[in-house]
């Protein structure tokens, strides 16, 4: 079977991180970004529609470091880590 999947295209970001969602079935999300202190930056509700998504983040006025996204469907939980410049 096929599970939705969750990456970031652009993993060292400057002004603004590209995140793809993959999905199997239309439905909600929710999309966090959390520095490594473990404090949540952003935190947005997300429409999924079947197939790819794909959306802008941006990260223009974020201190240079590594974050966290994750995407949490009713079904599944992804984590990927970025860099910010």
């Amino acid at each position: 079977t096929e599970n939705t999947s969750f990456k970031l295209i652009n993993r060292f970001a400057i002004g603004e991180v590209d995140v793809e969602f993959n999905s199997v079935k239309n439905g909600n999300a929710v999309f966090s970004v959390y520095d490594m202190a473990g404090k949540e930056i952003k935190k947005q509700q997300v429409q999924l529609t079947e197939g790819k998504n794909i959306s802008i983040v941006p990260t223009s006025g974020w201190n240079r470091g590594i974050y966290v996204a994750t995407l949490k469907t009713d079904e599944e939980f992804f984590t990927e880590k970025f860099f910010v410049e």
